[in-house]
Parts: C-alpha cells; sequence; structure tokens
C-alpha cells in the first residue's frame, strides 16, 4: 500500500521529511550539539504506460550534522547527506551540508546554503515530485520564511547546477514565492487557501551547453475546506494549475497550458485517503511527476494535447516515538485517455536524534 508522510491526520501528504529535518526551538538545546536523521525508504513505481518508465527505488538517506547556536537569533548547521541505493557497495552521492539561519524578527527567517526544501514548499506533485526528496539531492541556495496573522510566506531559490567558464553543461535552478491564507476558525470547518508561483530554469552564457536553453513558470492555486473532528476529518480541495514557457515553444509543441484537480478527502487516525480528477490541456512541469504531463518523459513521439485521469491515493503515518516514524502509501492514476492504470506502492522508517 503506498507512500506519503503525514504529520497529521489532516495534513499535505509526505510532511513527514519537513517535521523530522525542520529544527525545533533551539534556545531549549545546548549551544552545540550533533543531530542525525536516517530515512530508510522503499518505492516501487509499477508504470507500464506512455508517459513514465517503471522502476523501483530502495535505500537510506543519513544526514548527520553539527548545529552551533550562536544566540536565538542565528544558528548553523555543518554536515553531510549520505545517500545509498540498495545492491550498491558504496555510496551513490555524498552531499555537503552547510547553512546559516538568521532570525530576522518574529515575521522573518533568512536561511542561505542548504535550505528546507522539497514537501516543505508545499507544492502539488504536478509541479515538484515529492519522490525527489528521495533520490535528488538536497537543496541549496536562499530562502526567506515570513508568517503574519492568517499569513504564511516563502521566497526560495535552489541552486541546481553551477556553471564555470567553458563547461559542457548548462547552469539549472528553480525558484519559487508561497503563500497561505489559513484564517482563524471557531467552528469545525477550516478554510486553507495556497498560492505558489514557481521558474524553472535551464541555461547559462558562459558555458557551451548542446541543450536548448528553457525557462518555464508554473502557478497553483487552490482552496481547501475541512471539516476537523476528534478522530478525523474530512473535506474538499479544488486545485489550479498553469504553464507557460518563457522562451518559445520550440522546445515541445506548445508554450502554454492548464490543469485542474479537484479532490475529496477523509482521514480517520493514522489513515487518510484523497480521490481526485485530474484533467489538463497541455501541461507541463519541469520538476513533476511526468504521469501529469502531457508529453513522455521517455518517447518523445507521445503527445497527447488533454490528459484526464482518476487518482487515488492512501497512507498510513504512524509515529512510533519522538524520534521515529514509519508510513505506508500508495497511490493510483488511471488515464481514461488511454485505459491504463499506473500505481506506486512504498513504506519507509524514519528515525532522528533531537
Amino acid at each position: 500500500m503506498l507512500l506519503c508522510f503525514v504529520a497529521k491526520a489532516t495534513a499535505q501528504s509526505n510532511t513527514v521529511f519537513t517535521d523530522l529535518y525542520t529544527l525545533k526551538d533551539d534556545a531549549q538545546h545546548k549551544p552545540l550539539r550533533v543531530r542525525a536523521t536516517n530515512i530508510n525508504f522503499f518505492k516501487n513505481n509499477e508504470y507500464f504506460g506512455n508517459y513514465v518508465e517503471g522502476y523501483t527505488l530502495l535505500g537510506y538517506r543519513l544526514k548527520p550534522t553539527l548545529h552551533y547556536t550562536v544566540d536565538s537569533a542565528l544558528t548553523v548547521e555543518a554536515g553531510a547527506e549520505l545517500v545509498q541505493f540498495g545492491g550498491t557497495d558504496k555510496y551513490h552521492k555524498v552531499y555537503p551540508v552547510l547553512c546559516a539561519t538568521w532570525r530576522i524578527n518574529p515575521t522573518f527567517t533568512l536561511t542561505m546554503g542548504s535550505i528546507k526544501g522539497s514537501t516543505y514548499h508545499d507544492l502539488p506533485e504536478a509541479i515538484l515530485d515529492p519522490e525527489r526528496q528521495l533520490s535528488s539531492r538536497p537543496e541549496t541556495g536562499v530562502q526567506v520564511e515570513a508568517r503574519h496573522g492568517s499569513i504564511t510566506g516563502e521566497v526560495w531559490l535552489d541552486w541546481q547546477s553551477f556553471i564555470f567558464k567553458g563547461d559542457t553543461i548548462p547552469e539549472r535552478f528553480m525558484a519559487g514565492v508561497g503563500l497561505t491564507y489559513e484564517p482563524e476558525s471557531r467552528s469545525a470547518w477550516q478554510i486553507r487557501v495556497p498560492l505558489r508561483l514557481t521558474a524553472s530554469h535551464i541555461g547559462g552564457q558562459i558555458s557551451d551547453y548542446a541543450e536548448r536553453m528553457q525557462s518555464l513558470a508554473n502557478v497553483s492555486v487552490a482552496f481547501d475546506l475541512t471539516h476537523k473532528g476528534t478522530n478525523g476529518s474530512y473535506g474538499f480541495e479544488a486545485e489550479g494549475l498553469y504553464f507557460y514557457t518563457m522562451t518559445g515553444s520550440g522546445v515541445r509543441p506548445f508554450g502554454r497550458g492548464w490543469a485542474l484537480h479537484p479532490k475529496v478527502k477523509a482521514s480517520y487516525k493514522l489513515i487518510d485517503a484523497t480521490a481526485g480528477l485530474y484533467h489538463a490541456r497541455n501541461f507541463f512541469a519541469l520538476h513533476g511527476n511526468p504521469l501529469y504531463m502531457s508529453l513522455s518523459d521517455y518517447n518523445p513521439r507521445i503527445y497527447n494535447r488533454t490528459r484526464n485521469m482518476f487518482t487515488l491515493e492512501a497512507n498510513l503515518n504512524h509515529k512510533i516515538n519522538r524520534q521515529a516514524r514509519f508510513a505506508l502509501n500508495a497511490k493510483c492514476y488511471y488515464d481514461t485517455g488511454d485505459s491504463q492504470l499506473e500505481y506506486y506502492y512504498g513504506f519507509y522508517l524514519v528515525i532522528t536524534t533531537l
């Protein structure tokens, strides 16, 4: 059954890493301390259709770091993040981790270096695939977070590929702006309205590369209405997506597009489920799950202007104790145009020292 790390039964899917990677109140800890997080994962993608080929991810990510709290406003973190896939006898990647976080005031926080990324940005799967937190490198760049009343915000830049003069690879980065309006409610019904704008770029003037320059933009806006009870919740979410290319349509047969993804959801204690209907016309996102796109991830001859899918997701998230969590998740995508069922399932054990 599948993977979706839910920190709370009513929270956005795949947030367990966000909680475990986010430092708690540093004032409660010693000025200098060691922290380590280990994520053991198994995710089996049973994909046989036209848009992405199936594969399995099995392994772990270990992140040992040293934290130094300079004062109540400034924290420095240094260490490494190691990724090993099952069946290999060496680490696939070893990433350096170094960041500084400045709490400017009660409203704004600035982080430079290794930023809180992936699921923290609260982007839909069609724009940023949460699987990247298992196999991709940690995000590095600049991040400004803000909170004021019922509004939370974030501005971030993830520099994915740096270039030097004469390099044969392009520079790559992804940037985003996010605002979420979540007013305080005295009733069981709660409203949440997230707005996200992202830009992705492949290019660079000082390197010599064969790949076509691309600058893409994606927008996501949603309205979430949830009824929260003692042991669970139920609700409805309507999500709209937009795609626009800023460098012409020569790379793909369209330069703009959109998608709609209304969903119903429910949760009870440790389990939550979501069912949705996805409809898209000429939609694309550079870092999203390829199943949502109008173009194939591996066959350039496959292009469908209109995509229609039913999506169904179920998750179980168990907090073992303050330092460990176990998650089980499964998701199905049924393409009504091709009469094709795609699905994945996975389970995860996350352990962290506080």
